[in-house]
């Protein structure tokens, strides 16, 4: 019952700090609120598709990963994050 409320209780547009389980939580139930059966228009299906797709891929490699080698996990965690940061900080710097 409390999934179901949540597209409705948060405001569209508003960001939230959450864990990666509530965050995939709350995207398959905008999917499904947003859905044609709930008489929803789909707004960014193919964006919130792909999210949910990428996280299950993520956890499927850090899966695989963690069972060759836990400083691997933590390398490849450790990269990714750079990785992302300087995307975010040049993403920044060229929106001034």
């Amino acid at each position: 019952m409390h999934d179901v409320e949540i597209p409705k209780a948060r405001p569209a547009g508003e960001t939230h700090a959450c864990t990666l389980e509530e965050e995939e939580t709350l995207t398959i139930t905008v999917i499904g609120a947003d859905s044609s059966i709930a008489n929803g228009n789909n707004p960014r299906l193919a964006r919130r598709v792909a999210a949910v797709v990428a996280m299950f891929l993520g956890a499927a490699l850090g899966a695989v990963i963690i069972r060759y080698s836990i400083s691997a996990a933590l390398w490849l965690g450790t990269v990714i994050s750079a990785l992302c940061s300087a995307a975010l900080v040049s993403r920044v710097a060229h929106a001034r």
